[in-house]
């Protein structure tokens, strides 16, 4: 419950620094962008090609 508090490292000084200037480019967001897009297009994939299959049986079934 209660913990002594660790001390700071190079690394937390420097990243605490970066959210404080908020020191991020377009660019690293628009990598982060394509990274989510990249990471979520096979499934979006999978499940368009699901719902496509789903409706042409279901049109074929339906109209003969």
């Amino acid at each position: 419950m209660f913990s002594r508090k660790e001390p700071k490292t190079e690394k937390d000084v420097e990243l605490e620094k970066k959210i404080k200037d908020m020191d991020i480019s377009w660019g690293e967001i628009f990598t982060m962008i394509i990274a989510f897009y990249q990471a979520i297009l096979p499934y979006v994939l999978i499940l368009l090609g699901i719902m496509l299959g789903l409706y042409f049986l279901s049109m074929y079934f339906l109209t003969r």
